[in-house]
């Protein structure tokens, strides 16, 4: 079995968390912040487009010149610099701080989300400013046994909120009390990502995710 990243083990151990109250894991992109808007805008200042043909970015991202596929190496580039320079520029989904407010007086609340660790607390402060002064887990790869260690202990209901299905199908498979909310902000990308099996719903409103995620909380 693997091991949890000690760099992500030491970032829950430093949360103080309520573990009598129930836990809403929240993923961050495509949740929280509209990703895709914004990657956008990056890829145009660098002489590049994306598009939305499939659910990828390689062979998706292209020249705007050209309109030949960057190489794997170019995405690579993209992604970092990106993720270096615009976390920050990126604007929350529509209803999503409303909705985690509310949410807040019945659980405990953490972002988890694969963001590069040296961009985390430029992502802990973009939600801030966005109304979202949750704490952060900047994770790599798959979610569940980051999931996991934080869930472990807590005897309440655990609900998991992300875009990527095999990011539920991971935290489903570690935590097998969890239940798991499918939302894709993007209206392009909804028709791109069929709902996730194991999800208990998938929904890509926040008005209407907030009371079915309530609803998973209480029990």
């Amino acid at each position: 079995m693997s091991e949890l990243n000690e760099s992500i083990r030491m970032q829950i151990e430093s949360l103080d968390l309520d573990s009598n109250r129930p836990l809403l894991l929240c993923d961050a992109d495509e949740v929280l912040f509209q990703f895709v808007k914004g990657l956008e805008r990056h890829l145009e200042a660098e002489g590049f487009h994306l598009d939305l043909v499939s659910f990828a970015l390689f062979g998706n991202i292209k020249h705007s010149e050209s309109g030949a596929p960057a190489s794997r190496d170019q995405v690579g580039e993209l992604l970092s610099g990106f993720f270096a320079t615009r976390l920050h520029e990126l604007e929350p989904v529509p209803g999503a701080a409303e909705a985690l407010a509310s949410l807040a007086d019945h659980a405990e609340i953490v972002v988890l989300t694969n963001t590069p660790p040296p961009q985390r607390d430029a992502r802990a402060k973009a939600l801030e400013r966005g109304g979202m002064p949750y704490p952060v887990i900047a994770n790599q790869g798959a979610k569940g046994l980051a999931a996991s260690a934080l869930a472990a202990g807590h005897k309440s209901p655990v609900v998991f909120v992300d875009d990527i299905p095999h990011n539920i199908d991971s935290v489903l498979e570690a935590v097998t009390r969890a239940q798991a909310i499918h939302f894709v902000a993007d209206p392009r990308l909804r028709p791109l990502i069929p709902k996730a099996p194991a999800a208990l719903h998938r929904v890509d409103e926040w008005p209407e995710a907030e009371p079915l995620i309530r609803k998973a909380l209480l029990g």
